[in-house]
């Protein structure tokens, strides 16, 4: 396995609000979830809140790119919601034009630790 990664200048690899951070770490999260295709890298990278500086080391392990209406109960459970209700619900309060026949891109990963940067 490859070091991890010390966040770079700049944005983190994957944008996570601070809100799912405790979830990742305990394992409740193992996905997020992102408009539009995406292709992220696999393997190590890292995810956290450019605002706050807060971020962890993660190893990116499959991508999915799927339509908003096709996202299950099992997507859910793996990006740290109860429904899949839920899931769409916070989906359409960030994204707020999100349609149903949207595609997104599911981003299934490990976390690795945490990581501390300075935001000035």
């Amino acid at each position: 396995m490859q070091a991890p990664l010390k966040a770079a200048d700049g944005l983190f690899d994957i944008e996570v609000p601070t809100r799912f951070h405790k979830q990742i770490r305990s394992g409740n999260c193992v996905c997020v979830v992102k408009r539009g295709r995406r292709s992220y890298r696999l393997g190590n990278n890292t995810a956290g809140c450019s605002l706050t500086g807060d971020g962890m080391n993660i190893e990116i392990t499959t991508l999915r790119i799927c339509k908003v209406a096709s996202l299950h109960m099992g997507d859910a459970k793996a990006s740290g919601f109860r429904s899949e209700r839920d899931l769409k619900i916070f989906l359409k309060s960030v994204y707020e034009d999100l349609d149903p026949g949207d595609e997104v891109t599911q981003v299934h990963f490990k976390w690795h630790g945490d990581i501390k940067r300075s935001v000035t």
